[in-house]
């Protein structure tokens, strides 16, 4: 951000040969190095056209810096393929490039990579990585060219329903690593080509997910309540505050229940259907204050912790006035647990909107049963040095004794 300097002179008059030298600040050149190339479709040879292009980072082999995998392109963003399936990525700094392509049902040549080998320094697990994938490597202002053939990916698709029949459109869809979510499966965490875009059920409730590496997944449906809360100031303006939770396929909170679903090359699996409850649901809210003062805290988290089933998880948001609410509670005892309370000062036009404070943790054990449970207070201690949030906890393992 450029800095500009405004010199008041009141009431003082300099010698010219005095007067102060006001410098513009050096700028640092842009790189000077650039990436050109072709994308095309595998399955028709046809070019890739309006495809995404970027550039990730690998690491430096020569003297193994801890470069995390970051995503780099020209300065206006990723690149988009012309009429050809031509692109160019100018302003690229030195260092050795992978490349990558969205495209709507093909693959990105970065799926066949596992995300945690990214991060690796590790010269044998960078050597692989340079093997499997398209790279260019930049030294200085030279231009390199960079060609590419994308894949067609696995396709899912299907519906989604609530419990009574009804279909639920604008519904969030995920697509994630069977592994990740119930620990069995074949597959590892991977950069998913093309998993990173958004999909959502249309009116009539369908969904379709395109550009699938082959894996194991499993489909999950995201339902969402949004609450408008008073701010603390006073000022006739609200927060937006959610509370959301996850329906695996075929239609359960819980992960272990999830159905897990395979996929290769360039399947195209249908029919998967997944039903959102809506009976049993109840909701817990209640306050977070401050254990010294009984002021309320005026952000942060309270998660809430199946303790038969320490996998299902539900989270809610603390609003400005200290409430929170979580939705969409099955019934079953809970611990119920406060993540990182803060407090901000008062937004009043001229201070950063910054965390002042940082608050303990408080957790309580709560039964949920017929109806919604309401009125819980949970009281956050201070911390030894409240300019730091509390270590992160893990949640309980073991099931507690019910009250």
């Amino acid at each position: 951000m450029r800095r500009v300097f405004l010199l008041l002179a009141i009431g003082v008059s300099l010698p010219a040969q005095q007067a102060p030298q006001v410098q513009s600040p050096q700028t640092q050149p842009p790189p000077s190095g650039s990436v050109t190339g072709h994308i095309l479709c595998a399955d028709t040879h046809a070019p890739a056209r309006f495809a995404r292009v970027s550039l990730v980072r690998l690491h430096d082999t020569e003297n193994l810096e801890r470069q995390i995998g970051v995503m780099f392109s020209s300065f206006g963003g990723p690149a988009t393929t012309d009429m050809e399936g031509a692109f160019a990525i100018p302003h690229v700094a030195p260092g050795t490039y992978a490349l990558q392509v969205d495209l709507a049902g093909y693959l990105d040549p970065t799926s066949v990579v596992a995300m945690q080998d990214w991060m690796k320094p590790d010269p044998q697990v960078q050597a692989n990585l340079r093997s499997a994938l398209p790279t260019v490597t930049i030294r200085g202002a030279e231009t390199a060219s960079l060609d590419a053939s994308l894949e067609r990916g696995a396709t899912l698709s299907g519906k989604v329903l609530f419990d009574d029949g009804s279909v639920a459109s604008g519904i969030a869809m995920q697509l994630m690593d069977a592994p990740a979510v119930v620990g069995a499966g074949g597959s590892t965490a991977r950069h998913r080509g093309g998993l990173h875009r958004s999909y959502s059920t249309d009116d009539q409730g369908n969904f379709r997910i395109s550009s699938i590496p082959p894996g194991d997944y499993v489909a999950a449906a995201v339902i969402q309540i949004q609450r408008m809360v008073p701010l603390s100031t006073g000022r006739s303006a609200f927060q937006n505050v959610g509370s959301s939770q996850t329906i695996y396929a075929p239609g359960s909170f819980r992960k272990k229940n999830a159905n897990i679903i395979r996929v290769s090359g360039t399947d195209e699996k249908s029919g998967i259907t997944i039903t959102i409850p809506t009976r049993g649901l109840h909701f817990v809210a209640g306050t977070v204050i401050q254990q010294e003062n009984g002021m309320p805290v005026t952000g942060g988290n309270v998660q809430m912790v199946d303790e038969d089933d320490p996998t299902l998880m539900l989270n809610g948001q603390i609003a400005t006035d200290g409430s929170f609410r979580i939705d969409f509670v099955t019934p079953g005892q809970y611990t119920l647990r406060v993540m990182n309370a803060f407090e901000r000062p008062q937004m009043d036009g001229t201070a950063p909107h910054r965390i002042s404070h940082h608050y303990g943790t408080a957790q309580a054990s709560v039964i949920v049963a017929s109806g919604d449970a309401t009125g819980i207070t949970l009281q956050v201690p201070a911390l030894e040095d409240p300019t730091k949030p509390p270590p992160i906890i893990a949640p309980p393992r073991a099931a507690a004794t019910p009250k």
